[in-house]
């Protein structure tokens, strides 16, 4: 083999290897995206289960006092029917909010959740597959 062909050779050697470093870069740069996006989606589902289960505990702490204003009246204390009325009111505002973070882990998950029933159906489900609603958006 001459000079030329061995320069060649090499040059032909040296770009296959230049092709093959930047595809690998490529590769790193890609797989480093998607571990970077899947522990910013751990972090979020982690918050937010953290948030379900401090509104649950809020659930919780306004059941008892709804229990307790009940108790008192039977008990010849009324409670004044406004105050029961916003505790009531709170809970329900604290039961929707639960709802939409759960539909928002859900997603996190990759599944649909009925805001009918609650049950977990595919992300191409357009109808629940418990209840038969139709699944929205």
């Amino acid at each position: 083999m001459d000079k030329e062909q061995w320069k060649k050779h090499w040059n032909t050697l040296v770009h296959c290897t230049q092709r093959t470093a930047e595809q690998a870069g490529s590769a790193a740069r890609l797989g480093a995206k998607k571990v970077e996006q899947s522990a910013e989606n751990a972090v979020a589902y982690t918050r937010l289960k953290l948030h379900v289960m401090d509104l649950n505990a809020e659930i919780r702490a306004q059941l008892r006092t709804v229990g307790e204003m009940v108790y008192a009246t039977h008990s010849g204390t009324p409670t004044d029917s406004g105050v029961l009325q916003e505790a009531l009111e709170r809970i329900d505002q604290l039961k929707k909010e639960v709802r939409r973070s759960e539909q928002a882990l859900a997603a996190l998950r990759g599944v649909q959740r009925c805001g009918a029933c609650g049950a977990s159906n595919a992300p191409s489900s357009v109808f629940c597959t418990s209840c038969g609603r139709p699944l929205k958006d």
